[in-house]
């Protein structure tokens, strides 16, 4: 889409154009769909849309997931383009001995300089060993753009084929069998898991084998886990089993993000935008449970190693305060229990919960400089067109305690069309305080409109969603 541009070829009628977004897969017919309007302008940018079909993408887990753009004029459907996470994909032929590029039409022919080092391959149980450079096929002395796949016999497991990360190509890699016959040592579970072939029940055993991952830290695991990243991290995340399971592990994900060097700088931002994930859908438990056994794992009673961990998480958890709005809060109270560095405000609301989650409703809901009445007035509804609730069912969520509370506190009616983008942020902290993240990351659409409420108003939706946080942990503590 970069440096593409739709010249819409009449004016006349200029004011009915508009995109239509949609995304399709061979998983699940979505019901996603986006309608955007261009009133009166003759040329439309593309790669302004790149942003709305990134986050339209990460709604889907499949790897092979596209979004159709549309453009249509008076109802009528004039131009279609499909936009998925790859532009190009390796292909196996002649019995596996062969790999090509493929753009889905046609097999491409690179120049020989640019094909020599292009496609490596990996032993995805061993990430340790060396890639592998596959070499160039000649026919008469001329490439013919194809790469013979020899592969060595030393290496367990099966090989992921893929570009090198200095490629400007993204391609889909493809995977090869392995080459040894069987297994001659013993594997441990992350590793048997990266061998196992089906689909399925692979990710059953990814995901078995990092939970037992999360409460070791010291697990050989971590280091093949770190290895992996580091070779694969360039590729679409969607094509890494290993960060689908992640995903779907909160405990060994908040393990990663502050165990590994570089996992937050390289991935915080990227699992958002490339998968159906939030950082603020992780229950503070799972980094509160972190921090506890990496202080009785790792530090223990040594007051130097406590000192160095502690500045080592402060340093990682940079990266994700703008993804987890409440994590500032989350990780001092985790660092005020359980590596002594205090926090006033923790203590404070430690010892009285309930006087500071009043004082924050009081700042969001009370008077006309309420954080909701500024949101209302940068965000006038003649020129605003508030977002909706998607599949979230807000009349149930008004009938809990916290919904009744909320209620109260906004002074809105049941059926203000404002009251979504209101009551979405704290339905998702009430939610990801009760561990119950799975019904948002599951759901296309419902992931699709909390992601919308926040990028309507970040600034009210990280306050409401704090607040809502803090509005479930003081419950909590009061029981």
């Amino acid at each position: 889409l970069i440096g593409c541009r739709a010249v819409l070829m009449s004016a006349q009628g200029a004011e009915n154009w508009q995109v239509r977004l949609t995304p399709s897969g061979a998983d699940a017919r979505s019901t996603l769909s986006q309608e955007i309007r261009y009133t009166g302008t003759r040329e439309i940018r593309l790669f302004e849309l790149i942003p709305a079909i990134q986050q339209m993408l990460s709604c889907h887990p499949g790897l092979d997931h596209v979004v159709q753009l549309e453009l249509i004029h008076a109802h009528q459907t004039h131009a279609r383009l499909q936009v998925g996470r790859y532009s190009t994909r390796i292909r196996l032929h002649n019995q596996r001995e062969m790999a090509s590029l493929s753009d889905g039409g046609r097999d491409l022919l690179p120049e020989q300089p640019q094909a020599e080092g292009l496609m490596l391959a990996l032993p995805l149980a061993e990430p340790e060993h060396d890639p592998v450079s596959l070499p160039l096929h000649f026919s008469e002395q001329v490439f013919t753009g194809n790469w013979l796949v020899s592969l060595p016999d030393d290496a367990v497991g099966p090989w992921l084929l893929y570009t090198s990360d200095e490629s400007t190509l993204h391609s889909r890699p493809t995977v090869v069998p392995q080459t040894v016959s069987q297994l001659s040592k013993p594997l441990t579970p992350l590793r048997e898991a990266l061998c196992e072939a089906d689909g399925e029940e692979r990710m059953r055993l990814l995901r078995a084998a990092l939970r037992t991952m999360a409460a070791d830290p010291q697990a050989d695991d971590w280091q093949t886990l770190e290895l992996l990243l580091d070779r694969l991290h360039h590729l679409p995340l969607a094509s890494l089993d290993i960060c689908q399971a992640l995903i779907r592990e909160p405990q060994a994900l908040t393990m990663a993000t502050l165990l590994l060097d570089n996992f937050s700088s390289r991935l915080a931002e990227r699992l958002p935008c490339e998968l159906p994930f939030e950082w603020l859908l992780i229950a503070p438990e799972h980094w509160f449970d972190t921090f506890a056994i990496l202080r009785q794992q790792l530090a223990a009673d040594n007051p130097r190693l406590i000192s160095v961990i502690s500045n080592d998480i402060q340093s990682k958890s940079q990266f994700l305060s703008r993804w987890q709005p409440a994590l500032r809060f989350i990780f001092d109270q985790g660092l005020h229990r359980y590596f002594d560095l205090q926090s006033p405000d923790v203590g404070f609301f430690l010892k009285n919960p309930a006087m500071l989650t009043a004082s924050w409703q009081s700042h969001l809901f009370d008077g006309e400089n309420s954080a909701m009445q500024q949101m209302f007035r940068r965000n006038p509804a003649e020129t605003h067109r508030y977002p909706g609730s998607g599949n979230t069912d807000i009349g149930a969520f008004l009938k809990t305690p916290h919904g009744q509370v909320l209620l109260r506190h906004c002074k809105l009616p049941t059926n203000d069309f404002k009251l979504a983008v209101v009551a979405l942020p704290f339905i998702a902290a009430f939610d990801t305080y009760a561990g119950d993240n799975q019904q948002w990351q599951a759901d296309p659409s419902r992931l699709f409109s909390l992601r919308n409420a926040r990028q309507f108003d970040t600034v009210w939706f990280d306050l409401a969603y704090q607040l809502g946080l803090a509005m479930a942990q003081a419950a909590s503590m009061q029981k």
